[in-house]
């Protein structure tokens, strides 16, 4: 090798490196957007509700900022860096990077300096990000290939560290959207608990959905309220995520209708789209587990008005309770339930109704009775356990 090597290009102290996503947003000095919504473009987030992530000096900093980036499955993203050399007056460096994660780090990139400095330098991972749902904290080793005369010297230039990658299925559904800036985009606090508590490595929508009510019945300190029956996380026309996925949360009682939003909204989160739907009037219950309760087929047993107060009681009792209507989500043809089950998509609505719904005695299968909404009272009949009767939620809501 030659006594004297070529200069070693570094990170200056003066100027630290800086490791950004594919601008999603308008860069500073005015430069124009890059590979928006292209396949190649990142996911925008927000911290959560509350907090946007801050991009203007990108989501890696030599002082200490990081916050992470989302990409969908085998895509190839596209970054941007910003690096600075010394001495200054080299033109041209062969800048590359190396990890263990599934991108492998950036391909070898010509990298033009102009007074040491070099801004916006479009960078390409090495391999295409991984085919299932995932979170990875990474280091990038970082390394120069300089020529000087025949001889090529590759330069170790050091690490960046915590690099944050999450890989979701799809573009997120509603009710995120993946515009610039907006309140909707999808939130760190939230992929962080679907994906490291339900669907890290799933590979197919169906599997990952599946996920997200067996953890939402089992795992999220969530009991039903077998007093009322009534909604807990929805505000006004506000789903209340934010509280719903904290531990620390307060109230902790659920309905159906908190349970399917939950399920639909933290699917969305992953690009998994689904409908949120009713039936109604739905029916007595055969003996299912309830969320937080266990095996119930009475579901109001702690109601000032049940005649019946236990939650599990002869299936001919025509005291105990049943639910009018109920709330879970479809996709596919099949049910998604993380309040009664829970239903992981393997019963399409005809199986899953049979087997939840009682309709062994003919009490069961249908109740008569005076709606005194009208005068005179009208004579009305609820016929349960029609699978006709089941729709989409007819209001929206958003995420808070």
């Amino acid at each position: 090798m030659n006594a004297n090597p070529p200069p070693r290009p570094r990170f200056s102290s003066r100027r630290p490196p800086l490791w950004r996503a594919t601008a999603r947003r308008g860069q500073p000095g005015g430069l124009p957007r890059f590979t928006t919504g292209s396949a190649r473009d990142a996911i925008n987030l927000r911290w959560n509700y509350t907090n946007e992530i801050n991009l203007v000096t990108g989501e890696w900093t030599r002082a200490g900022y990081r916050a992470p980036a989302c990409y969908v499955t085998n895509a190839s993203p596209l970054v941007k860096a910003t690096f600075s050399v010394a001495p200054t007056n080299l033109p041209v460096v062969r800048l590359f990077a190396e990890t263990f994660a599934a991108v492998g780090g950036f391909a070898v990139t010509n990298v033009s300096f102009s007074n040491g400095a070099a801004s916006n330098v479009v960078l390409s991972t090495r391999s295409a990000t991984t085919n299932c749902v995932l979170k990875e904290t990474l280091d990038l080793t970082w390394k120069a290939v300089v020529s000087n005369e025949t001889e090529i010297v590759t330069n170790i230039l050091g690490k960046t560290d915590g690099h944050v990658f999450y890989t979701i299925l799809d573009k997120p559904k509603l009710p995120w959207t993946d515009s610039e800036i907006a309140n909707t985009n999808v939130w760190v606090s939230a992929l962080e608990f679907v994906i490291t508590n339900a669907c890290e490595g799933k590979t197919t929508k169906h599997t990952a959905l599946s996920a997200i009510p067996t953890f939402l019945f089992s795992s999220n300190s969530l009991t039903y309220d077998t007093t009322n029956g009534r909604a807990h996380f929805i505000v006004g026309s506000s789903f209340d995520l934010t509280r719903y996925i904290s531990p620390n949360g307060g109230n902790r009682l659920v309905n159906c209708y908190d349970q399917a939003h939950g399920v639909a909204f933290l699917g969305a989160t992953l690009g998994i789209d689904s409908t949120i739907s009713v039936m109604d009037p739905f029916g007595y219950l055969n003996p299912v587990p309830i969320v937080g309760i266990g095996i119930c087929n009475n579901p109001f047993f702690s109601s000032p008005d049940a005649t019946v107060r236990n939650q599990y009681c002869d299936e001919n009792d025509s005291d105990r309770e049943y639910f009018i209507r109920h709330c879970f989500v479809l996709r596919g043809g099949f049910v998604f339930d993380a309040c009664a089950g829970p239903e992981i998509g393997t019963n399409t609505l005809a199986s899953y109704v049979s087997t939840v719904v009682d309709v062994s005695t003919t009490n069961e299968q249908e109740q008569v009775y005076y709606d005194n909404t009208t005068w005179p009272p009208t004579l009305k009949t609820l016929q349960f356990g029609n699978t006709a009767n089941c729709g989409p939620i007819s209001f929206t809501l958003k995420v808070k």
